[in-house]
């Protein structure tokens, strides 16, 4: 997974790809054409804004909006600013986008952190990594602060209601009912957060895989299926 991450967003300088890598979560991460991510960021890239749809071509708008204030404001690029702001406000800002919510947050959240386990180096507007992964900032963490860094998808959803990590009341508000509200969202990702310390796992890689279980790219072991050959 995070070989994955590293050749797919490894960057070093973020002036120009932070406003990307929103976008492509953007797309990505919602319910409609997902999976053309990849196609519509290749468009972007090429300069044909405009052959996009108009809903992405306004998520795509708002991404490079927040970048700019953002730069504005701190002098940094989004994404290395994303590993020095305070958790909850990243978080909240990430919100400011078009068609991003709470789901979509924190994946961009967990991915940037993912590349943060792997940073030897960073600035206003790069960053260095290494093979080596070192999760000891993630653990200093208090537990409130890393629940903004799991994504609960279907998947997510599905995968911590079957081992037991959400409680009753996550559970009767369903899928919909966590992502309709920040509080219920916030609960269920600090209910998955609890169960992962009670086992002593990283709960974001509790959320990476029951995504990528549900999803069929791999096998319960955890071995790549050949559907997950990205």
């Amino acid at each position: 997974m995070d070989r994955y991450l590293w050749d797919y967003w490894g960057y070093s300088r973020w002036k120009r790809h932070s406003s990307r890598m929103l976008f492509w979560y953007g797309v990505a991460g919602g319910p409609i054409a997902a999976s053309n991510a990849d196609e519509y960021l290749a468009l972007v890239d090429k300069g044909h804004v405009r052959a996009i749809p108009v809903p992405k071509r306004k998520l795509w708008k708002s991404a490079n909006k927040l970048v700019a204030a953002i730069h504005r404001s701190t002098g940094m690029e989004l994404v290395p600013w994303l590993t020095q702001a305070r958790i909850e406000s990243a978080w909240r800002r990430l919100q400011e986008m078009s068609f991003v919510g709470p789901k979509i947050a924190s994946w961009i959240l967990r991915d940037v952190s993912y590349l943060l386990d792997h940073s030897i180096d960073q600035g206003p507007s790069w960053l260095s990594y290494d093979d080596k992964r070192d999760t000891k900032w993630f653990r200093e963490l208090d537990l409130n602060s890393r629940r903004y860094f799991i994504p609960i998808d279907r998947h997510a959803f599905r995968g911590a209601k079957r081992v037991g990590a959400l409680s009753a009341a996550s559970i009767r508000r369903d899928f919909s009912g966590i992502q309709s509200t920040w509080s219920y969202y916030l609960n269920a990702a600090s209910e998955i957060v609890a169960f992962a310390e009670k086992r002593f796992n990283d709960p974001r890689d509790w959320s990476a895989f029951w995504y990528m279980n549900g999803s069929k790219a791999i096998d319960s072991e955890g071995h790549w299926t050949e559907e997950g050959e990205w």
